[in-house]
């Protein structure tokens, strides 16, 4: 049968057509693909122990949330955790052969292995994450640039007492007393930001506890614990806590509303931001309200909005 010479180059045009979308969706699937897997990588050292304290699901999803955001690889260099100081930066060197990162990420606890890699690699920018403490640098590690992030905790602490506030509301027990377990004395400027979010909720008597104190026959609207005391989340606390730890929810009591979290995954990807510029500064923790602690679905809508309000108020 002949087909004349018109169909055909219609036909031509159509079977093109047909053939090229496939090829733009997959150009346009492989191109962003090809460009993330071709930009330096942002390597993150952690050690087996926090690892398996704050938990494999934890650190896939927020692995996920980080490379998402900086649209970035992010690698784990996971580390002995008794390494010393050369161990650590061996391990890291190790890491950044091939392609080198586009920074590294060193949680406070390792900040000597930091500075001695940053001595070694000058070329690498180097960020030290967490602490509330800015720590003394040697003249070698000012010379290296070492990022230092701490974490904001007068805004925590603004936040933390507005959560507690919801909660000591929420728990109807009849008492207006705020406990804060410290492991050591908070400043004056952070009592002041914790007492703000207090006062916003309506609670202004706060009393200052030490963490090694025994709370089970005292009555508390809600507790404020500043750092993990498993001891006395094992008192099966019936008093809500917002408790300030990086560790798995899951590990913690039912007691436990609300968490605090100020790890280097939680931090990460707003401090590469940061490292940017080579400027340290603030970040603030990540805030977890626990959906299966038992609360009202109402509560939890309250802290949530709050926990996102708070963001954006100066203290």
């Amino acid at each position: 049968m002949n087909i004349p010479k018109g169909e055909w180059f219609l036909r031509f045009t159509r079977y093109v057509s047909l053939l090229l979308k496939p090829l733009a969706i997959l150009v346009l699937v492989s191109v962003p693909v090809l460009i993330f897997f071709s930009r330096a990588p942002v390597l993150l050292v952690t050690d087996a122990a926090f690892n398996e304290l704050y938990g494999g699901r934890r650190i896939l999803i927020r692995s996920i949330e980080i490379q998402a955001r900086l649209f970035r690889r992010v690698k784990q260099v996971i580390i002995g955790d008794e390494a010393s100081s050369d161990l650590v930066s061996i391990a890291v060197s190790s890491a950044s052969q091939g392609k080198p990162p586009f920074c590294v990420l060193f949680p406070s606890r390792y900040a000597e292995g930091a500075e001695l890699f940053s001595a070694q690699n000058p070329q690498t920018v180097v960020v030290v994450v967490g602490g509330t403490v800015a720590a003394e640098k040697s003249g070698a590690a000012a010379e290296a640039g070492i990022v230092s992030i701490l974490t904001d905790t007068e805004t925590d602490l603004f936040r933390a007492g507005l959560c507690a506030a919801i909660l000591g509301k929420a728990s109807n027990g009849g008492q207006d007393r705020v406990a804060v377990l410290q492991k050591t004395p908070l400043s004056q400027a952070e009592r002041a930001s914790l007492s703000a979010g207090l006062k916003e909720g309506g609670f202004a008597n706060v009393q200052y506890i030490m963490a090694n104190s025994n709370l089970y026959d005292t009555e508390f609207a809600v507790i404020i614990m500043l750092g993990s005391s498993n001891s006395l989340l094992d008192q099966h606390l019936k008093m809500p806590v917002v408790l300030f730890s990086w560790i798995d929810p899951a590990f913690t009591a039912s007691s436990v509303k609300v968490i605090f979290d100020d790890s280097l995954w939680a931090q990460a990807a707003d401090a590469v931001k940061m490292a940017k510029t080579r400027q340290g500064g603030l970040i603030s923790s990540k805030v977890i309200v626990s959906a299966q602690s038992g609360m009202g679905k109402e509560t939890e809508r309250e802290l949530k909005e709050a926990v996102r309000s708070s963001l954006q108020k100066k203290l």
